[in-house]
């Protein structure tokens, strides 16, 4: 996804994309060894180039481990 990912304090991940300069703070949670959730935030940049690396990167991206998106309804 031609990010740059940087560990923070508190097990935090900070994903930068150079190209659109938009960056995300993403926070792993393991409830099981076989369920894990994943909560993204924007933290800084544009929200239409957020939201479209999250549509055209991301998603796709995880598309086979993922069962639901939180804004999308069933």
């Amino acid at each position: 996804m031609r990010m740059k990912i940087t560990k923070k304090e508190g097990g935090l991940l900070k994903l930068e994309s150079s190209r659109e300069g938009v960056a995300i703070d993403a926070e792993i949670f393991e409830f099981t060894p076989a369920f894990h959730l994943i909560e993204m935030k924007k933290s800084s940049g544009d929200m239409l180039e957020y939201q479209k690396i999250l549509k055209e990167d991301i998603r796709p991206a995880l598309q086979d481990i993922v069962w639901a998106w939180q804004d999308e309804q069933q």
